[in-house]
């Protein structure tokens, strides 16, 4: 009876698991607005009708692909928002740990900018999105009181950061007429080059003069 019981979890977690990464992969193409279920299923090997046993409905599969996306970034951020730390150590932590994320998960910059336009950030307070930006507003806040940053508006500049890291791996294939013709804009190299020069220009563009 016990190893059918670890058998039953392992498969429901494995099922749950492959149904959540084809959905991310869904949600990032088209949002939760013109996604398929029937799309997820079959990217995922399972029917529609086990996507609905396991998440009722299209909206909650949507905001479980947004928690799994985003509570790990959330989590790993925390310490950065810390009393005490270096507001510009602080700020360029955050900064490349996006760029982190959004490197190895493409889909996450897109399903963040998609959740905004089609859904007017309706699920972020489901998931505790808008932490992400109150991270980067008490950083900003604390060096531009210490004097490292210009004054500034701290949640302006939020959504700006996250836009300066996060609109290339949205667009980074239709940005490819723009750059030389043997630029590959997925290539490690360039998502390399990507982040050390957005870095470079959020935190030149905030330190005070």
């Amino acid at each position: 009876m016990v190893v059918k019981s670890i058998s039953h979890g392992r498969d429901r977690a494995v099922t749950r698991a492959a149904i959540l990464g084809a959905a991310e992969q869904e949600f990032a193409r088209y949002g939760l607005e013109s996604a398929r279920i029937d799309q997820i299923a079959e990217r995922s090997g399972v029917t529609k009708g086990m996507i609905y046993h396991y998440f009722g409905s299209k909206e909650k599969l949507y905001e479980a692909a947004l928690e799994q996306i985003f509570a790990p970034l959330l989590m790993s951020l925390q310490p950065f928002a810390a009393a005490g730390i270096d507001p510009r150590k602080a700020l360029e932590g955050v900064i490349r740990r996006i760029l982190e994320i959004a490197s190895h998960k493409p889909g996450v910059p897109a399903m963040l900018f998609l959740e905004s336009i089609q859904n007017h950030c309706e699920y972020y307070d489901k998931v505790g999105c808008p932490s992400l930006y109150h991270v980067l507003a008490t950083i900003l806040e604390e060096g531009s009181r210490r004097g490292v940053f210009r004054p500034l508006d701290a949640w302006h500049t939020a959504i700006n950061i996250v836009g300066a890291c996060c609109f290339y791996y949205c667009a980074s294939e239709r940005l490819k007429p723009l750059l030389p013709a043997n630029a590959k804009t997925s290539h490690i190299e360039s998502m390399r080059v990507h982040a050390d020069e957005a870095v470079d220009l959020i935190m030149s563009g905030i330190r005070a003069h």
